[in-house]
């Protein structure tokens, strides 16, 4: 379960450098104005929702790895 959900951080992060790139090349192309109108498409609104969701993934993983480390299962050096 902790794998799967690395995995959909690292897409999301994937997905959000791939936001980025494309709002960059706007304003290459089009100016301040066209990546404005590009985040009142929705744009923003799916920046905002992966940023949401890596940071629910990661605080959930960091909770699951402080309980492992405090029940002795983890030592704190590892990862998972």
């Amino acid at each position: 379960m902790v794998r799967a959900l690395a995995l959909v951080e690292l897409m999301l992060v994937g997905y959000l450098f791939y936001l980025g790139i494309s709002l960059f090349f706007v304003f290459l192309d089009g100016g301040m104005i066209a990546v404005l109108i590009e985040l009142l498409r929705g744009t923003i609104i799916n920046i905002l929702l992966a940023y949401t969701l890596v940071l629910i993934i990661d605080i959930w993983r960091d909770k699951k790895r402080e309980k492992l480390i405090i029940k002795g299962k983890l030592s704190p050096d590892r990862l998972f």
